[in-house]
Order: structure tokens, then sequence, then C-alpha cells
């Protein structure tokens, strides 16, 4: 039996017309108060003070659209494990949840105006019944439809100005990010809460009942993070999915980031996904999934400086490679191989 207090928050039963199976998707569960008191109540972190970038030209940026357009490498790995999701940026969660099917989901990042463009996407799932109607509320003949639903709901938050500025200073590319994932996904057979009602109804469940939730977590402060390790543990809900975009690349370790990587609950099926920039070849990334222990392993080793002392770059072949990476390799097999190759060159000297 799962550990979880309540189960699955989405359960499938299948019924049978017309000598066909159909699954029906049953509501997602309701929290009981001591869920959401641990779910809701661990510590988030401080705004971030700056931030980062691959290089100097990108720092200071919001991405409150992904740009990432071949995420769906990873929905054969991820679909329907359930468990816990954490996830940074904006869109990219709600996708991957979508896919996942977890019972709880922490959208984090450590810039505030991604955790405010997650507010009104939770005004636009609540208010929208179908996948069309919710794409609908970012184009430009629904604009003052979605704005009055902003203020609606939104007429008394500290950040309502802001909410608003968001909303038309990036519906356009929020819009065009939806509309090429949707034909992306569609090439590839792939159903997502866009282009399928019932894991749509699936996502305005999760959120109706208060299962997502977006916070200012920073994967190299103190706090947040830690905090939903532990919340993860209380509620028996497994990080099953922890991604990070390429945030790796912004830094060396830290030691902050080691302890959070530290404290994840995490089981056998628990995965970590992160992307590496390859922009300036393929106006894309470089898809690397990996078992969640074995990041562990590898975060637990001083001489882990950065992500490309663990995932070795390679060359792209041409503007259409890309590249997708299960990384699994043994973090003291290869330590043992380079302490090998150190002692042989010093001997030579």
């Amino acid at each position: 039996m799962n550990r979880s207090m309540l189960g699955c928050a989405m359960a499938m039963v299948m019924t049978f017309v017309c000598g066909s199976s159909v699954a029906v998707a049953q509501d997602v569960a309701p929290l009981t108060e001591e869920q959401k008191n641990i779910f809701h109540g661990s510590k988030e972190d401080p705004s971030a003070m700056k931030l980062f970038g691959v290089n100097q030209e990108y720092e200071g940026r919001s991405y409150l659209a992904g740009d990432e357009w071949n995420l769906h490498l990873y929905h054969p790995r991820i679909k329907e494990i359930g468990g816990g999701y954490v996830g940074v940026g904006s869109d990219q969660g709600y996708m991957m949840v979508s896919w996942q099917r977890p019972e709880f989901a922490w959208l984090v990042d450590y810039d505030p105006l991604v955790v405010v463009t997650h507010k009104i996407y939770k005004t636009f799932f609540l208010e929208a019944k179908t996948p069309e109607a919710f794409y609908a509320l970012w184009t430009k003949s629904e604009k003052d439809n979605a704005l009055a639903l902003i203020e609606r709901d939104w007429a008394d938050d500290e950040n309502f100005e802001l909410l608003k500025k968001v909303y038309k200073d990036w519906r356009p590319k929020i819009l065009r990010r939806h509309k090429r994932i949707k034909r992306k996904l569609k090439k590839q057979k792939i159903s997502w809460y866009l282009s399928d009602q019932e894991s749509y109804d699936y996502m305005r469940g999760m959120i109706r009942e208060g299962r997502i939730r977006p916070m200012l977590a920073n994967l190299i402060d103190d706090e947040g993070i830690r905090g939903i390790g532990e919340a993860s543990r209380k509620l028996g809900a497994p990080m099953r999915v922890i991604y990070m975009s390429n945030a790796q690349e912004y830094w060396k370790y830290p030691q902050e980031f080691r302890d959070n990587a530290a404290s994840w609950n995490v089981d056998e099926r628990s995965v970590v996904l992160h992307t590496l920039s390859t922009w300036s070849k393929n106006k894309d990334y470089r898809y690397v999934i990996q078992p969640a222990a074995n990041f562990q392993a590898w975060m637990a080793e001083p001489w882990v400086k950065k992500v490309y002392s663990m995932v070795p770059r390679r060359k792209l072949k041409g503007p259409d490679d890309i590249d997708f990476i299960e990384f699994d390799k043994d973090v003291a097999a290869v330590k043992a191989r380079r302490d090998k190759r150190a002692k042989k060159k010093s001997k030579k000297k």
C-alpha cells in the first residue's frame, strides 16, 4: 500500500463502452488539514539578489516562457510514475506534471516573476473548462477577458499591478510557446494537458485541491529545497521527478547545492532531469536524465566542481542534432580511473 496519507491523487478506472475500453478519471482527492499544513507550510527562500545566466549576456533574464523544445524526450521515463514533482520554471512544470501524475507538485523558482506567472496560470486553469478555452485566454482576442479574470482573482494581491504587467508583456511569448509545443507533441503523438481533456481535468483538479504549490525556492539557498524534502517525507510522496533545467551551468557547485541534493527524499524510481545549453549550435539544449541516487552520489564528491565534471561535453553534428543522455555512470569507478591517470602522470614527471 502507498505510504501517502491519502493514496494516489488521481485514480483511473476502466469502463467498457461498445466493446472498447475508455479511461475515466476520478476526481483528484482533497487534502486533509494535516496534509495542507505540511505541503503548504514549509519555508520559502527570499527572492534572489541576482538572476544568473550561462554567461554575462544572459544574466538578469526572466524565463516566463520556456525555451527547451524537446522536453518530450523525458516522457517515456516519467509517465505516470507518481510520487512528488519538484521543478523550476514556468510552463514546463504543467507539462511534466500532466505526464507524471504526481500526488504533489512543487513548482519552484528563485525568480519572483515566475511565481507571479503561476498565479495567472492558476486563474486560467480554474476558469477554463477545456484545453481550448485555456489556450484562448492567451490570445489577443481574449486579452480583455483574461485581464478581467486576473482582476477578479487578484485585485487584493500585493502584486496585482505586476500580474497585469506580466500578462500584457509576456502573453504573446507564452502563446507562441504553447503553439509550438502543441505542434511538436502532436507530431510526436504525445498527449498533454492542452491536447487531452482527461489530462487537462487532472491538472485543474490538482490546482483546485491545492496539490500544486508554486513557491520561491533557490537551488543554492538553504531553506526552500530542504523544506520540500522534509515535507515529501512526511507526506509519504518521494520526489520522483526533479527538474532543474540548465541551472547547473550557472555556477560551480556550492556547498548549499550539495546539501540540498543530499536532503532530497528519493527512491529507486526517482530521476533528475537537467539540460545543458547548446543554443549557439541548435537553438536548444542537451537533455539529460539521471537516477536521483546517482546524482546525489556525484554531489557528495568534492572533486566534482561543476556539471561538466559529471556529464562531459559532446560536439553536435549539426543544427538538427538533439542530444539525449541517460546518465548513470558510477562516480566511484570514474574517480578510480581519474586517480589512476593522475598517478601515472605524476610518475612520468
